[in-house]
């Protein structure tokens, strides 16, 4: 959590730190401030790359992560008090990992094969 002035600023996100490609993630801003003018979620796939903006809304939903990896995850809040605009953000870096859908089904070496037996006549 950031502390901006009497303004704390944190966010959470859905449960579980591992999700999939086909994953829905709900972001939910925790700021303590009934001042906010606007809010602005960036994402990045690496420390090496730009932010992009994934929303706008207070609390966004079912956003999705096309691409497996780590993302870091940011959120601006722009506060309005006393005619003044105070800006400030906080950052979480490693804060996804995204990762492709895991089979249920998948053949395991260890517990043996199956192998069909086939009679012909």
């Amino acid at each position: 959590m950031v502390i901006f002035g009497s303004f704390p600023i944190s966010f959470s996100k859905t449960a579980g730190s591992y999700h999939c490609t086909s994953s829905k993630i709900n972001f939910t801003n925790n700021t303590l401030n009934n001042k906010r003018v606007a809010w602005k979620w960036y994402k990045r796939k690496s420390s090496t790359t730009a932010f992009e903006i994934f929303s706008q809304e207070e609390n966004p939903t079912q956003i999705s992560f096309s691409n497996t990896g780590f993302y870091d995850i940011k959120l601006v809040v722009e506060f309005s008090e006393n005619c003044n605009s105070l800006k400030d953000s906080i950052q979480q870096n490693n804060y996804i990992n995204i990762a492709p859908p895991k089979s249920k089904h998948a053949l395991n070496p260890s517990k043996g094969f199956f192998v069909p037996h086939f009679t012909f006549f």
